[in-house]
């Protein structure tokens, strides 16, 4: 007869075999799944009769569960702890000065990401919000969620199918395109691109949004030269070296764009007929960005900033102001320190992209720079989760290479080598 084991005893070895980081991986990426539905949904129509202090609960789930992912992992460097309480400080710091939840949003959600799987991270992202997004259409399309059509002077009708703007309902779109070629990578082909070309006409006739159809139409050109360079000069294992000069200039693109607007906001006059072309090309976009300058100016931790937009309402305004430069209006509203360390994340994101030799997220990142020049969507949860990788493993199942970290050591160890 088989001898029966103590309780206690089977007990510690269940408890030994468990994986805590992986069933604390889990359940973050379950809460997290549950705050961008959220999120995702407050942009849109759909009304949702969410718990008394859901939104309470859910976050107390989600900060207790980063921090016990923080308190199991044994992934952090020294390194890797310095930058994490530096960018964490300067998020929280700033949120509380300026009334700007997206920035504790954006802390939570890079600490909580350390150590998964940047795939993994983007997929359940682009399930839940895709699935969301086809709901809000397909509940539009048969009236049980309101669906917003704006008729304005010399465009043709503009609808939002169930999000709160046509230009929203477009920016869901290129995200979610953005995160479908992110998950496909080197495995992206040219019927993917065909896809998303047809997906961004779609888009376009519905929503009239030009922007995000010209950034679309961009990247997917990019992508196109991408295969045919690839086709001609990969190796026998299918990598490929860019120019180093195109990829410095990818690197550099996030503080070029920034640059560059807010250089071109700040000293806009309508008296200077380029300016005025330029601002009539960019949809009021300069003159907007004068006034947020003039009215609030530039400070260290930003301020509060009132703004009117037409969406959520087909009503005419009375009053409209709108910051749409994500650039201009981080700076004003975030703050300039807060600004820095988020154009310094883009950098790096960049940079490891191009380290790692990994072009299309390095393409992904620079439609990314180019895109916010026009839309407010940079660190917002319910469009942009990329800024999430920032301390997620990026290798591949059984690469040694793990986290942003590493990667830069090694790259500095092979220049010091070089010496």
């Amino acid at each position: 007869m088989r001898e029966k084991r103590p309780v206690k005893e089977m007990t510690k070895s269940y408890i030994q075999r468990l994986n805590a980081e992986k069933v604390l991986e889990d359940l973050y990426l379950l809460v997290m799944a549950v705050f961008v539905s959220y999120m995702f949904l407050g942009t849109t129509q759909v009304a949702v009769n969410w718990p008394d202090q859901f939104y309470n609960k859910m976050m107390t789930a989600l900060l207790g569960l980063v921090l016990a992912r923080i308190c199991f992992s044994k992934q952090y460097s020294l390194q890797e702890t310095i930058t994490a309480v530096l960018v964490s400080a300067v998020l929280y710091y700033a949120s509380k000065m300026n009334g700007y939840s997206e920035l504790y949003y954006l802390m939570i959600m890079i600490l909580g990401a350390k150590g998964i799987s940047a795939k993994k991270l983007i997929k359940v992202y682009f399930s839940v919000t895709v699935t969301l997004l086809i709901y809000t259409i397909v509940s539009s399309l048969l009236g049980y969620t309101e669906n917003l059509v704006y008729y304005q002077e010399n465009r043709r009708a503009r609808m939002a199918l169930g999000t709160v703007y046509p230009t929203d309902l477009s920016a869901h779109v290129f995200y979610s395109t953005l995160c479908y070629v992110f998950i496909r990578d080197e495995k992206i082909r040219w019927f993917d691109v065909a896809g998303i070309v047809i997906v961004a006409i779609l888009t376009f006739l519905t929503t009239d949004a030009r922007m995000n159809f010209l950034c679309t139409l961009l990247f997917a050109a990019g992508l196109i030269i991408y295969l045919f360079y690839k086709r001609k000069t990969a190796d026998e294992d299918g990598r490929v070296e860019l120019p180093g000069w195109i990829s410095y200039i990818f690197v550099l693109l996030p503080v070029l764009c920034a640059g560059v607007m807010i250089t071109l906001t700040t000293f806009y006059t309508p008296d200077f007929a380029p300016f005025r072309l330029l601002n009539r090309i960019l949809n009021n976009r300069l003159y907007y960005g004068k006034l947020g300058v003039d009215v609030y100016g530039f400070s260290r931790w930003g301020q509060y900033i009132e703004m009117m937009g037409n969406g959520g309402s087909t009503a005419k305004k009375s009053f409209y102001f709108f910051l749409d430069c994500s650039y201009v209006s981080g700076l004003l509203r975030w703050g300039g320190i807060a600004f820095a360390v988020i154009l310094i994340m883009m950098l790096m994101l960049s940079a490891k992209a191009r380290m790692e030799k990994k072009w299309v997220y390095l393409w992904i990142f620079v439609i990314i720079s180019v895109q916010c020049i026009i839309e407010h969507h940079l660190i917002e949860t319910a469009y942009n989760p990329f800024f999430w990788l920032f301390l997620a493993q990026w290798q591949e199942k059984g690469s040694r290479t793990s986290g942003l970290m590493q990667s830069i050591r090694r790259s500095s160890r092979q220049k010091w080598r070089l010496r």
